[in-house]
């Protein structure tokens, strides 16, 4: 019987312990959902992003011909659209060149002024919207020619002279965001340099102090268009322009793209076409696509005005394709939606999102810091956990030895004893 109450007693102890582990157990697993629930606060407060400024240019078929507005304000949610301001909605639209998506923001109409020779375009409609993962933009505008510009550098077969020729432009669009520029807010016109002395030998846009930088995205109606993207670049000063050979010549570049591949090559081998369309001669094709064309033959059937385009373009890669554009051009009109994500990583990209990008990710590494701490102390009461289980199973396995032996040992007393008595 004596026993039987220790064996109990163990039991009963083993159990309450148990018991109150479990419990404790269970207030750490509350206390990581809590602390995984505040890891998750994504509130639209905390994710919208802040206000800031930024410039828009449009060129009309040349380079030369472009007009801009200098300096533009993005907003998230608030505020009244102006010519210079452009209030962002929260919304998702669908990027297809077709306005009258209704999550976008409401339009502003801008004044493009003109910045250098000026020829754009005098005025276009910016309309805005973002989600939790991406920005969106929408320019539209009337071209000031009423062309659709698509065919730069276009090679055109000249049937009395029986040669080649290039000419052509093509329409674009501009979007510069400020990284550490301390002269941005002056506007984009303050970057260009076209007839600066030391700027001469350099793709003369660029930023004016040493160490800065601005984020671009490039639309080219003939260079990106074709494959539904925007090049994205940043332009930097004088000190940090790459020495490259263009045309003939050494030019310093100051507006280089970011890393990663696309978005063309030259369609030119001499003084006549690389390539054509695999339905060349007279396909006339608006654009080749790498992976669809075929050596150019001079000696096929071509007839006087038959054109191949001047680039074979192909899908960019990396940093460079992060801006989506898909652009319709429509009884003069043209409609470009624009599309990137929020926060891309990239040191020379805009962040729209810094309290996504900056706040919220100290408090995810301090959140992380909590939940291995945490974890680490389960990690410990799990152990426990088990040695204490082991402790009860050896305790129960030992008494019952002790039980099954003391049973067994009364039981050898007991017959000796009676033996003992009968003798």
């Amino acid at each position: 019987m004596e026993l039987k109450n220790v064996y109990k007693e163990f039991r009963g102890k083993a159990i309450r312990d148990r018991s109150k582990f479990l419990l404790a157990f269970g207030l750490l697993i509350l206390g990581l959902a809590f602390a995984g629930a505040l890891l998750a606060r994504t509130t639209w407060a905390e994710q919208t992003p802040s206000s800031m400024t930024f410039s828009l240019g449009i060129s009309d078929d040349d380079d030369a011909d472009k007009n801009g507005a200098s300096l533009l304000t993005l907003k998230f949610e608030t505020g009244t659209p102006s010519a210079t301001l452009i209030v962002a909605k929260n919304g998702t639209p669908t990027i297809d060149g077709q306005d009258g998506d209704a999550a976008w923001g409401s339009a502003s109409t801008v004044a493009l002024s003109a910045a250098g020779a000026g020829g754009g375009p005098s005025q276009a409609t910016v309309k805005a919207a973002y989600d939790s993962e991406n920005i969106y933009f929408l320019v539209t505008w009337t071209d000031p020619t009423g062309t659709e510009s698509i065919h730069k550098k276009m090679w055109t077969y000249n049937a009395t002279s029986d040669t080649w020729s290039q000419s052509g432009n093509e329409d674009r669009v501009y979007f510069l965001w400020n990284i550490n520029a301390p002269d941005f807010e002056n506007g984009c016109a303050i970057y260009c340099h076209v007839g600066v002395p030391a700027w001469e030998n350099s793709t003369q846009m660029g930023t004016n102090e040493e160490g800065t930088t601005i984020d671009v995205w490039h639309w080219k109606a003939a260079r990106t268009h074709p494959v539904n993207n925007a090049e994205d670049k940043y332009w930097v000063d004088l000190t940090e322009a790459t020495e490259i050979i263009y045309e003939g010549g050494i030019e310093l570049r100051t507006r280089l793209p970011d890393l990663g591949g696309g978005f063309t090559s030259d369609n030119k081998e001499g003084s006549l076409p690389k390539y054509m369309d695999p339905s060349d001669p007279g396909a006339n094709a608006d654009f080749l696509i790498q992976g669809n064309t075929i050596d150019f033959d001079p000696n096929a059937t071509w007839t006087d005005g038959d054109t191949i385009p001047g680039y074979v373009v192909k899908e960019g890669t990396g940093s460079r394709a992060d801006v989506e554009a898909v652009g319709v051009y429509s009884n003069g009109v043209w409609t470009v939606e624009f599309k990137r994500a929020l926060h891309t990583g990239n040191p020379d990209d805009v962040s729209f999102a810094p309290l996504y990008a900056n706040v919220l990710e100290g408090e995810v590494s301090d959140q992380q810091g909590t939940i291995s701490t945490l974890e680490g102390q389960v990690t410990n009461l799990e152990e426990q956990v088990t040695d204490l289980e082991g402790r009860v199973s050896s305790i129960e396995s030992t008494n019952y030895v002790y039980l099954v032996g003391g049973i067994i040992g009364g039981l050898v007393v007991g017959v000796i004893i009676v033996y003992v008595i009968k003798k």
